[in-house]
């Protein structure tokens, strides 16, 4: 017998409900939407949780916490592009990576590929035509050999 989840555990009343009613400083009931790039310091040299809005603010915080939510995660991380989101992933790989992308990918992609490349990370360019859903059991043999030492990202 299949268990129904409560109305309050289902994915659509989360994401409607996240942050309702949370906001410490008003009280108002929606979340409000903070546009603000930079914050006040709380003294010299003082930052308070936020003091730019590139490192984060409160309106990206109740997204990634609803996102993390929903997920089922414990965290998450939310970039203001996907160039951030791919360079903070790209961070994260050590000398001898290898990173497989598409020979046709975005150019901006290409050449943050080449420049982590000279931080030994490396990349290799496949060729798209004929890739589908179909053929996802081929991507097996992409993957590096037992022998080898670095490991490849898809």
């Amino acid at each position: 017998m299949l268990e129904r989840k409560s109305r309050s555990d289902r994915a659509e009343t989360t994401a409607a409900a996240h942050g309702v009613a949370t906001d410490p400083a008003f009280g108002s009931v929606v979340p409000p939407l903070y546009l603000s790039s930079t914050y006040e310091f709380a003294g010299f040299d003082t930052p308070r949780a936020y003091d730019y809005g590139r490192s984060g603010n409160p309106t990206r915080d109740l997204l990634a916490q609803a996102l993390a939510k929903l997920e089922g995660g414990a965290d998450a991380v939310v970039t203001p592009s996907g160039m951030a989101a791919l360079d903070l992933l790209l961070g994260r790989l050590r000398r001898n990576h290898l990173v497989l992308a598409p020979h046709d990918c975005y150019g901006g992609t290409l050449r943050l590929l080449k420049a982590r490349a000279d931080g030994g990370t490396s990349h290799s360019g496949l060729p798209t035509r004929g890739i589908s859903a179909d053929s996802r059991p081929h991507c097996r043999t992409l993957r590096p050999s037992s022998s080898s030492r670095a490991p490849a990202i898809l």
